[in-house]
């Protein structure tokens, strides 16, 4: 009787394991809305070198390391502004970028991001999302050789 009772007590364990390993994930999933107000960051990582002079020729085929602080702005619905503000070991301190693009989040948190730049090439963005919303991670996709990084923690 005792073996019987013991081993009904371990099926009933594992069919509960089991039930309950079987049970939606009820944590809150990322969208759109996930993203919205202010994220301040920094970037960092190399790049293709801008033109020195405004208004001239970039310096095609040559690396530079760059660190700059972003403000990003987001709407909420897929809508993003930023304000980049950077210095690039070839050309030196640029002027603050202003940027806007669209960004789209997944349920797992991650998220693509299309960042459109006046006289550059689109660039492709992949993000983490983390801390419930409330900070995020960066590196850009495209364009090649572009290797940039970023983090960036709400600000409001």
């Amino acid at each position: 009787m005792k073996q019987n009772t013991i081993l009904n007590m371990s099926v009933l364990l594992v069919l509960a394991a089991a039930a309950n390993a079987q049970q939606p994930n009820e944590e809150k999933t990322c969208s759109n809305e996930t993203l919205r107000g202010s994220y301040g960051g920094e970037i960092s990582g190399t790049r293709l070198a801008p033109s020195v002079f405004p208004g001239g020729p970039g310096l095609q085929g040559q690396l530079e390391q760059a660190v700059g602080f972003i403000l990003w702005v987001f709407d909420g619905k897929g809508g993003f502004t930023q304000s980049i503000s950077g210095k690039g070991s070839i050309a030196g301190p640029g002027p603050d970028l202003q940027v806007s693009g669209t960004y789209s989040v997944n349920a797992d948190c991650t998220a693509t991001v299309t960042s459109i730049i006046a006289g550059v090439p689109v660039a492709e963005i992949r993000m983490l999302i983390v801390n419930r919303g409330k900070e995020f991670r960066t590196f850009v996709v495209s364009p090649q050789p572009t290797m940039i990084v970023g983090h960036a923690t709400k600000i409001n």
